[in-house]
């Protein structure tokens, strides 16, 4: 059975990542382990601020943290639904950080690295990609596409107010 291990934050859910995956799938027995860097979105400003004060910004933390467990339970539950053999957990914020801590604790023989298209996507600018090849000893395999767009915490609380 291969093995693929997945890095995603913003992509998780999208339909090409969705279809990248279900066609890995179907080419062979596969398992996929998806890690979520858990990337602060906050500002530039705010982030400054709180290192010149010494002081990590715990809520960027705890925002980024959530956002990644709501965007991995939903895709697992997509992957499950669609009978794709998944896990997946939060990592580490920088995603060559987050690869390397999950290639120390399993043996993968693929990553899939999914971004936004160029010019959206933050890790295309910082040449994520080449760095990942360049980090790792196996095959990167990079599919891009649109963000899935989740539900606010406001949002999904109306919903259940008003399925109630």
């Amino acid at each position: 059975m291969k093995r693929y291990l997945v890095v995603a934050n913003q992509t998780l859910g999208g339909q090409h990542l969705l279809e990248a995956i279900k066609r890995l799938h179907a080419e062979q027995p596969a398992s996929f382990t998806v890690v979520v860097p858990a990337t602060r979105t906050a500002g530039l400003y705010s982030t400054v601020l709180a290192a010149y004060a010494g002081e990590p910004s715990t809520a960027d933390t705890d925002e980024a943290n959530a956002q990644a467990s709501a965007r991995l339970a939903q895709l697992l539950a997509m992957l499950h639904a669609a009978g794709v053999d998944a896990s997946g957990a939060i990592g580490d914020e920088d995603p060559i950080a987050a690869v390397e801590d999950a290639l120390r604790s399993q043996t993968f023989d693929e990553v899939v690295l999914s971004t936004l298209p160029p010019g959206a996507s933050r890790w295309l600018s910082m040449d994520l990609v080449h760095k990942l090849e360049r980090a790792v000893d196996i095959p990167v395999i990079h599919v891009y596409g649109k963000a899935r767009q989740y539900p606010t915490h406001i949002e999904q609380q109306a919903n259940e107010d008003v399925a109630e």
